[in-house]
Order: C-alpha cells, then sequence, then structure tokens
C-alpha cells in the first residue's frame, strides 16, 4: 500500500516560468516514488511578480488535487508553511523550496526515512556550499557556529537546509513554533529535539545549475533577533 505524502511549496516573487519549473521536478518525483502517493500544497506568500492565474491554473492542470492558499500581504516561510500544513490531513508532509533544488535522490532519501523517523532533514554537503555565493556561505557557517555554541545539546548545527520530511508527531512539533521567517527552522529542530522526537538529519545535494541570490541584509537583522528570541525560550 502506497504511503500518502503533501509536498509544501511557498512561493514568493518567483523567476519567470516558475510554474513550469515546478510541474516538471514535482512529476519526475511523484513518478519516480513507487511507494508513494503525492500530493502538492502551495502558499503564495504575497507575491507581487509572477504568481498569475495563468500560472496557477497551469498548476492545477499538471498537479491533480493541489491546494493552493494565497495570501495578499507577505508574512514569512515559518506563517506560510504553519497556514498550509494546519490544513493538511496526509500523515506525512515534506516541505521545500519553490524550484525543488534539490536532486530526486536526496528527496527520495528523505522520504525513505520517514516510516522510522518522526523528522527527516537534509543537511548540506560540501558541493552544496560550492553552489552558494560568498555572502550566503559566510551567513551559514557563521549561524552553524552560533548554534553550536549557544544550543550545544542539538545532534547536528545544520538547521537551516531547505528540505525536511515529517510525521504526524512531527507536525504537532511543527505548529508549535512561532518564527515566521528564516529561523523557524532551528525552532523546529530545536523542539523535536528538546521533546525527544526521532529525528534523522540526511546528506542532500543540489541539482546542477541552482542558483542562489544573496540574502536581504533588513532579514538578516531581523533574524538576529529571532535567534535571541529562540535563545530564551530554549
Amino acid at each position: 500500500m502506497k504511503s500518502d505524502i503533501t509536498i509544501v511549496v511557498p512561493v514568493y516573487n518567483p523567476h519567470q516560468a516558475w510554474e513550469k519549473i515546478l510541474v516538471t521536478r514535482y512529476q519526475e518525483l511523484s513518478n519516480t516514488m513507487t511507494d508513494w502517493s503525492c500530493s502538492m500544497a502551495l502558499v503564495n506568500d504575497g507575491s507581487q511578480i509572477h504568481v498569475t492565474q495563468e500560472a496557477i491554473q497551469y498548476i492545477k492542470q499538471h498537479i491533480p488535487h493541489l491546494v493552493y492558499i494565497h495570501n495578499t500581504e507577505n508574512h514569512g516561510k515559518g506563517f506560510v508553511l504553519r497556514q498550509a500544513i494546519s490544513e493538511l490531513n496526509t500523515p506525512y508532509i515534506l516541505y521545500t523550496d519553490i524550484d525543488m533544488p534539490f536532486t530526486v535522490a536526496s528527496m527520495q532519501a528523505v522520504m525513505s526515512q520517514l516510516h522510522s523517523y518522526d523528522v527527516v532533514f537534509g543537511i548540506k554537503q560540501q558541493t552544496y556550499y560550492e553552489q552558494l555565493p560568498l555572502q550566503r556561505k559566510m551567513v551559514s557557517k557563521i549561524l552553524q557556529r552560533f548554534i553550536k555554541i549557544l544550543f550545544p545539546t542539538l545532534p547536528v548545527s545544520d538547521t537551516q537546509c531547505g528540505l525536511k520530511g515529517m510525521n504526524a508527531l512531527g507536525k504537532t512539533i511543527f505548529m508549535q513554533t512561532k518564527i515566521d521567517r528564516y529561523l523557524f527552522d532551528l525552532e523546529f529542530i530545536l523542539y523535536a529535539s528538546k521533546q525527544r522526537l526521532k529525528i534523522k538529519p540526511i546528506p542532500v545535494s543540489l541539482r546542477e545549475g541552482i542558483v542562489f541570490g544573496n540574502m536581504n541584509y533588513k532579514i538578516l537583522l531581523q533574524e538576529s533577533k529571532n535567534l535571541w528570541k529562540i535563545l530564551n525560550r530554549k
């Protein structure tokens, strides 16, 4: 019997033709997962460009039973993931980025562990960092250093990789997170660890040709405040 899993992807001001890339990569994954029945939840986080009715209609034509949520204002990835996940009833959930940037093998590896673990999450291999711009690479490495120091009981310091899966128990913990933007991932893994959920880090790789932009410095400032909030709640 196949297991039901919903792939949740937030979208905010994507590149042109994003909907075709999303459909192609979703179908590539779902067609290779013989033990899984895949569906998708797409949540628009207040996009101002490229999320048109035509784009959404195209996705609905190619991905049956799509759950689509439209927000007129931007709230942040953590907020909209909670928003979408709260509406889902499938026993397993996987969330990733709108361009599904990880290899099919990486996504398969995460999904394959969900019958044995409550939370399964990707961790970056060295090849991942080779595809990052210098600023983003530095932010990632510095944050990991801070996590090692501030949260020494965590099993890993790489909490921010954009590929994570969970079962119903993991979902319960995820819905307890409060951070709306970048560091909700850290908060999730921290809570799961504190509640002694069965968690499993999996090394993952990016597809060839994936390009990341630099992070906005205003977001970095806000996330430094969110790091302080998480620290005070730990």
